[in-house]
């Protein structure tokens, strides 16, 4: 894509943060020599991100929990109709 839409360009951000987070998730307590720094995966999300990838993890259930919460409202009015 040659000119990527704001929104697009936006939603490549939110996956490639999504992505990261898995990776330093599974990883979280490994650690990795970075320009002669001893850090853990945690450690360079938080530093990368600007976030903790605990609370990033919580911010994400929180966002799936009200999704759900929308969905079931949407069922539920569409068999009142």
């Amino acid at each position: 894509m040659l000119n990527p839409s704001k929104e697009q360009e936006e939603e490549w951000a939110y996956q490639r943060r999504l992505h990261f987070a898995r990776y330093c998730w599974l990883n979280q307590r490994k650690t990795l020599n970075v320009r002669g720094e001893v850090l853990t995966w945690e450690q360079i999300f938080e530093k990368k991100e600007g976030i903790s990838l605990r609370q990033y993890a919580r911010d994400r259930m929180d966002e799936r929990e009200q999704q759900r919460q929308q969905e079931k409202r949407e069922a539920h009015s569409k068999q009142e109709e």
